[in-house]
Formats: C-alpha cells, structure tokens, sequence
C-alpha cells in the first residue's frame, strides 16, 4: 500500500507520451508505467494489516484537510540511480514545492502516530514513468538514460492538486494494478 496524490488525467497522458519522444532502441530498453499507474507517491507503506486501514485513513483525511489545494508543474527529467546504470526513470516537479513538503510531512507525521516507522529517506518529489527491463543489458540502460535525460519534457504542463488518497497494488505478471482505498481533499 502507499499515500499518494491524485493526477489528472491529461497530465498522466502527457507523461506517458514522453516514451514516443525517444528513439525505438532505448525507448525499448524502460518498461513504461502505464498512464493509470503514475502517482505522486508520498509515503510508501508496504505489505500492511487491512485491519490498519481504517487508522491510516483517518490520519490522511486529517493531514489533506490541513492542506489547501496547491499546483506544481512538470520539471526535468531524471533517472535513480544517476550515475551508474539506471533503474527507475522520472520527471521531476516545480511549483509549489514547499506545500508538497508540508503535507508529505504531515502524512509523515500522522502515519508515525499509529505505529509507522519514519521513512529514513528524504522525501524527493518526482513521477516515475518508467523502469529499466530486468533483462537489459548496462550499455542500453546507460543509452536509454542519455535519451531520457534528452527528451523534452513539455514546459508550463501546470496541474493543480485536489486530493491525496490510499492505494493498493496488486502485482501481477503483466505489472501492478492499483485500487484505490480511500481518498481524501485537500484543504
């Protein structure tokens, strides 16, 4: 399960036509997220008790209604690691930045007042897009990297936040399909 913010779906298209600016041979070597699966995931949570659902959602109303609605925008484009071969491929975020922090922090926060350890990694906002093949090889995944760290990332796609929500994934052959749990607006 994890908390993330809803996107819109022209925005979730936008991102997903990244993959059609690259040249076929790398654009081959990332396995695409598709449209529906790209999220602003604030907190990853893991395998979790269903019974804990109910607490979790309650402590992500309450943070979402201490947040008022915000915006951000699409930003560059990244990969992690970056440097060595890559594994996850992304596009950053601007905006308004500050109050995505805020609410990461309260999520943070109301999730650690009913038992969850805080994530020791600092919070780095970005959408992932996509994910290098478990079966290619290091001089592609470094060639897909060159590609994706070219491609224009269309300036100005400005999207506003409305609600942040529970998910969960259910991992399958052909990739994860989300069901979303519970959500709640912002502010």
């Amino acid at each position: 399960m994890f908390v993330a913010l809803e996107l819109p779906p022209p925005l979730k298209k936008a991102l997903a036509d990244v993959r059609h600016r690259l040249p076929v041979g790398p654009a081959r070597a990332i396995r695409w997220i598709p449209p529906d699966g790209i999220h602003l995931t604030l907190r990853f949570l893991g395998d979790i008790d269903p019974g804990r659902v109910p607490a979790i959602t309650s402590g992500v109303a309450a943070a979402a209604g201490q947040t008022g609605r915000f915006w951000l925008e699409l930003g560059a484009a990244g990969t992690f690691p970056p440097e060595g071969a890559p594994r996850v491929f992304w596009v950053g975020l601007k905006g308004e930045l500050q109050r995505l922090a805020g609410l990461q922090g309260r999520v943070e926060g109301a999730l650690a007042s009913i038992g969850f350890e805080p994530d020791r990694r600092p919070f780095h906002p970005h959408l992932t897009v996509g994910r290098i093949g478990s079966r290619t090889r290091t001089r592609e995944a470094l060639d897909a990297r060159s590609a994706f760290l070219r491609v224009p990332v269309e300036p100005g796609q400005r999207f506003d936040l409305k609600a942040v929500a529970l998910w969960r994934s259910h991992l399958r052959e052909d990739g994860a399909v989300y069901e979303q749990l519970a959500s709640a607006q912002l502010g």
